[in-house]
């Protein structure tokens, strides 16, 4: 059986669970869940002048868009971020993702947002081209996005490494594979 890793923006697990049951249905193990793991988490969101526009909530299956008073923001946001995702939770999370990686046969990136950093995924994708590197395989490491649309991570150079396979659908995905 083919082993995978699928990555992507945290916000998203929900969409990359349903990737990864559909690769499960296709007789590939998930190496790593890590969307089983997702903590309590908010995601401020600030317009040009840095003011906060709005905030994401995610937790399990709640994600829920929240507008209200910035300083209020700022003071609960602090709270919860110290309280929920403490530094042991990260460095384990970054145990797990590494490994997950690592012990995957090809790994799978869902990036789709426009203006998404996708820091964690980076250095998941990285992780995988050296796993690719060390193993002497090729194309084992296979981006999923718009291929026509502009996004922030098309700026990065790791997005354009020639061992990545870059496609538009997950059936595009099973192809290769």
């Amino acid at each position: 059986m083919k082993k995978i890793y699928v990555g992507g923006c945290f916000y998203d697990y929900l969409e990359v669970r349903n990737i990864q049951n559909i690769f499960v249905s296709n007789g590939f193990e998930i190496t790593y869940d890590w969307t089983i793991k997702v903590y309590p988490c908010f995601c401020i969101h600030l317009d040009t002048k840095d003011r906060i526009t709005h905030i994401l909530f995610v937790h399990k299956y709640i994600y829920a868009r929240i507008e209200i008073n910035a300083e209020k923001i700022i003071t609960h946001r602090n709270k919860l971020s110290n309280d929920m995702r403490t530094f042991d939770k990260l460095q384990e999370e970054a145990i797990l993702d590494m490994n997950g990686v690592y012990q995957a046969d090809w790994s799978i990136f869902i990036i789709t947002r426009k203006d998404y950093v996708y820091r964690g995924t980076f250095f998941e994708l990285g992780a995988s081209i050296m796993r690719d590197t060390l193993r002497n395989k090729r194309n084992h490491t296979i981006i999923i996005s718009s291929v026509g649309k502009d996004t922030y991570a098309k700026t990065l150079c790791f997005y354009h490494h020639p061992d990545i396979i870059h496609v538009n659908t997950i059936d595009e995905a099973l192809y290769f594979m």
